[in-house]
């Protein structure tokens, strides 16, 4: 299933198989970055998420971490593994209704093996910091259910 596809199907609140489990969308954000780009950020019921670029066509999925990470010298350890600095953004957030309801920070880190980690700060909501580790996704990882 094309990227595309995939976030067409998301978006109207449809489940997709991801690496043969199901992913049911609960919460979906768009997020306006002050570069022009846009991304979506879809959660499922669980600590999973999936960080979706529709001009890149890049998909990340997510999973939290309950530990708060700080990054020292534009890289960050986590786990026994160095992630060094890679992206850094900013945007607005919007609920399904195309209202503002946060602006965001981000930075991700990539290990060697390709892992990303991903330090995000939301400005309004109390300044609360989010560390997700993830991965890439491919076009052949995603399916219709």
């Amino acid at each position: 299933m094309d990227v595309k596809k995939a976030l067409e199907t998301l978006l109207q609140n449809q489940a997709i198989v991801i690496n043969d489990k199901t992913f049911q969308p609960t919460l979906i954000n768009k997020i306006h970055l002050s570069t022009g780009e846009e991304q979506y950020w879809i959660r499922s019921d669980d600590s999973v998420w999936l960080s979706i670029d529709p001009g890149s066509e890049e998909v990340i999925m997510l999973e939290d971490i309950d530990e708060e990470l700080e990054a020292s010298d534009d890289s960050v350890s986590y786990a026994g593994e160095d992630y060094e600095f890679s992206y850094e953004a900013d945007g607005k957030v919007m609920d399904e209704d195309g209202e503002q309801i946060d602006m965001v920070e981000f930075r991700e880190y990539e290990s060697l093996r390709g892992d990303t980690l991903r330090l995000t700060e939301y400005e309004v909501a109390a300044d609360i910091v989010q560390s997700a580790i993830g991965w890439t996704i491919t076009e052949d990882d995603l399916q219709e259910v």
